[in-house]
């Protein structure tokens, strides 16, 4: 018994050393934070065409339902998290995020006084848009008010070839 959990352990060992050594020994562009100008400009790209990519999926959802919210707050993820006026619409935005399939694009939040949208696009193009209200009195509570889908454009990443 003594003789196999030694003999286990060894092989564990042999195992994460060569994983560590090969991992080493890839080469390629991945980075979290930019280490010189190349890597800067990569950076600067990709985040261009990342935003312009959200911007023509919001536009087409709020195009889809006639929307306009030129005088609300657009608020990311981190906002929502961050700010506890917001705490509890960050685990509706949470929800409707676990409720999404491979290929579909982050939902987007919306908000003007007691009144938020969450704009959602699947990965067939189709737009959802979500209503809520939040609930005087009821410590920071959102009620949904509606749920609408309809057929929208399939948007391509700038990126994409």
């Amino acid at each position: 018994m003594k003789k196999k959990l030694i003999i286990g352990g060894i092989t564990v060992a042999v195992l994460l050393s060569a994983g560590a050594a090969f991992a080493d020994d890839v080469k390629h562009n991945a980075f979290k934070e930019p280490q010189n100008e190349e890597q800067e400009a990569i950076k600067e790209r990709i985040d261009s065409a990342n935003s312009e990519f959200m911007d023509n999926v919001n536009q087409d959802v709020l195009e889809t339902f006639d929307l306009k919210l030129d005088d609300y707050e657009k608020l990311d993820n981190q906002d929502l998290y961050e700010d506890d006026t917001y705490k509890d619409l960050h685990g509706v935005l949470f929800e409707v995020m676990m409720s999404q399939e491979d290929g579909d694009i982050k939902p987007t939040v919306y908000v003007k006084g007691n009144i938020a949208y969450i704009l959602e696009k699947k990965a067939d193009g189709t737009n959802i848009l979500h209503e809520y209200k939040k609930l005087d009195g009821k410590g920071g509570k959102w009620k949904k008010e509606s749920k609408k889908e309809e057929k929208g454009e399939k948007i391509k990443h700038p990126l994409d070839k």
